[in-house]
């Protein structure tokens, strides 16, 4: 499968006292407005990714808030992340992701809607199973 992204290193950060780098996602150009963009913080000592800033202007339905932001005369500023702290058998899973659809800046800024999903009581189970083979 071909790639869909070009990737570029941001800069060094830190998330919780661990190493990270940041890393720009954007799509290559037969793929642009048909994949999501953003930021990846990536764990430097092993590469998994603990966080993703999105990027809004990515989101299908995007329109819709310049739409509003327009009927406001505020500018957009909608902000999205997604957040990987649960790890089981070296996987990542999301901990907590967070979309607010807000407009204006500083005292002016206006929050239309936040939703914010917290994963919680992962169950986690094995499945066994047993293969036979017949001949007929």
């Amino acid at each position: 499968a071909a790639a869909r992204h070009d990737y570029k290193l941001v800069k060094e950060d830190k998330i919780k006292g661990e190493a990270v780098v940041v890393i720009t996602c954007v799509p290559k150009v037969e793929f642009a407005g048909k994949v999501l963009s953003g930021r990846a913080s990536v764990r430097a000592k092993d590469g998994a990714v603990l966080k993703i800033d999105w990027d809004p202007e990515s989101f299908g339905g995007y329109k819709e808030v310049l739409s509003v932001a327009e009927k406001f005369k505020m500018p957009p500023t909608v902000k999205s992340f997604t957040e990987f702290g649960m790890e089981k058998n070296g996987l990542r899973f999301p901990s907590r992701d967070v979309t607010e659809e807000a407009y204006g800046a500083g005292r002016a800024k206006f929050i239309r809607s936040t939703t914010t999903i917290q994963y919680k009581e992962y169950k986690f189970f094995t499945v066994e199973t047993e293969t036979g083979i017949r001949m007929p």
